[in-house]
């Protein structure tokens, strides 16, 4: 018979995923980097008004993947901050080519569609 985690339990799982989680860290800069590292999510352009939001591709196909955040241009993705330098991107980012890849990035996790 399978018992209910106590509250002990369950606070203790939360805490080794909150420090254990790999998550994507936001970074700003001027101009995109020659060197692109994992888990980096960089903001490119002025900081109050980026232009452009630059990663590698999560699944590990090593790609770079780069997303418009210009309010003209279409598509366009939008960011939020959170604790900790953590971002989310709005929408989902669903690539038509390569890996094939749809997902969202949320808090600076990977939530996989």
């Amino acid at each position: 018979m399978l018992m209910a985690r106590t509250w002990m339990q369950k606070l203790k799982l939360r805490l080794l995923r909150l420090f254990f989680d790999t998550h994507y860290l936001a970074q700003r800069v001027d101009d995109l980097p020659e060197h692109i590292h994992e888990r980096r999510i960089y903001l490119v352009g002025a900081s109050e008004a980026p232009w452009l939001i630059a990663f590698q591709c999560p699944c590990g196909c090593g790609n770079l993947i780069q997303l418009n955040t210009l309010k003209e241009a279409k598509p366009r993705w939008t960011y939020e901050h959170h604790r900790f330098n953590h971002i989310s991107l709005a929408p989902s980012v669903w690539r038509k080519v390569g890996c094939k890849s749809h997902f969202w990035i949320r808090n600076g996790k990977v939530a996989w569609c």
